[in-house]
């Protein structure tokens, strides 16, 4: 048996020792990968899941935005976490301050109390406080009650 390591680890530790030195010789120097024009960084969230989540809730708001570092938050640990953090960017500059109210909200509720439980109107199932939809049949819980 060879103790030689396989050729795709070794591609592997090539191809992030490439992006771990153009990312430290480029803060080096000050300098930043160039973006698209137009665009603007709004939120870089800590998992890909939170990323997709507000990434939707954009969509929702009927903002167009874009997730980069998708395929490397992997490397998390092996690179810079500036280099593999999920990061959303808008596709246009101007919907920033409509961009950074959803990011807001998004962040007002995630940190919220979950609060008493609430019945669902619908189908009277209980669901936590900080749901919007019935985990059942998902209904709107807005102006839900309290159980009894």
């Amino acid at each position: 048996m060879s103790s030689a390591p396989s050729w795709g680890l070794l591609i592997l530790l090539g191809i992030a020792l490439v992006v771990v030195l153009r990312h430290l010789l480029g803060m080096e120097r000050g300098e930043r990968e160039p973006q698209p024009q137009g665009t603007v960084a709004v939120y870089a969230a800590g998992t890909l899941y939170e990323a997709r989540l507000v990434l939707d809730l954009l969509d929702e708001a009927g903002i167009r935005a874009v997730l980069l570092n998708e395929n490397v938050s992997g490397l998390a640990g092996a690179l810079p976490e500036t280099a593999t953090r999920p990061t959303l960017w808008l596709e246009d500059a101007a919907d920033w301050d409509r961009a950074r109210a959803v990011v807001r909200d998004y962040e007002k509720r995630r940190t919220a109390e979950l609060g008493a439980e609430v019945l669902c109107p619908a189908c009277l199932e209980k669901n936590p406080g900080n749901f919007e939809l019935c985990w059942h049949c998902h209904a709107p819980l807005t102006g839900a009650q309290a159980p009894r």
